[in-house]
């Protein structure tokens, strides 16, 4: 099953990809398509193994496509910045979230490093600037929980890599010092925090002001 399925959901990717310019202008679209890889790279929820996408069988498939899931996070920094679609926003940072969360294989572990490493500060850019821009993604149930828990999952997995890439990802994206040296140093304190909602509500005020000085 998870054979077939994969090879469905790397057609209908691939079918898109192809038209990349019809799929930027039609934000339903857009949602859709993302929202379907979101599900497919799902990863089980911690002690729960079993519980992804053909009993966690489906994911490992979609990051052995090297070529695919390049190709969809190359679209995103295309996409995300001038996305006023909070639906599709929200799958682009959702398949973004899902597919760098932690790997338990070693191998996974090397594939999925090399799909983020070059990309990950002009990712890092695109969610800054979606931040800046759109208030959709200011709101605690929404996109701005997406986003938290891209940063969070890359900040997990990516350790190394994170903090550079978001620093980089900042500058790109011309934010106001004050606040980019903000979210910065909030994503990296998150273990201050014994509450994911008190963290979360801290990063709203964040955002928030970010918006207010970027208008």
């Amino acid at each position: 099953a998870a054979e077939l399925l994969g090879g469905a959901v790397g057609d209908a990717a691939q079918a898109l990809l192809t038209h990349h310019v019809s799929l930027l202008e039609s934000p339903p679209t857009l949602a859709a398509a993302f929202a379907l890889l979101a599900d497919a790279v799902r990863p089980s929820p911690a002690g729960m193994a079993g519980d992804g996408p053909c009993n966690d069988q489906l994911r490992p498939r979609m990051l052995a496509n090297k070529v695919l899931m390049t190709r969809c996070l190359a679209l995103v920094p295309l996409a995300l910045p001038s996305c006023t679609s909070a639906p599709a926003a929200i799958a682009m940072l959702q398949f973004m979230a899902n597919l760098v969360s932690a790997c338990e294989q070693p191998e996974q572990q090397a594939a999925q490093r090399a799909l983020f490493q070059a990309v990950l500060p002009e990712l890092c850019a695109s969610v800054c600037q979606a931040l800046a821009a759109h208030e959709n993604l200011a709101d605690p149930d929404g996109g701005l929980a997406a986003a938290a828990d891209f940063l969070l999952r890359a900040a997990g997995t990516l350790p190394d890599d994170l903090p550079g890439a978001l620093l980089a990802g900042v500058r790109q994206a011309q934010l106001p010092a004050c606040s980019g040296d903000r979210l910065r140093g909030h994503v990296s304190n998150r273990s201050a925090y014994a509450k994911l909602g008190d963290w979360l509500e801290d990063l709203q005020q964040i955002v928030s002001e970010l918006q207010r000085e970027s208008r």
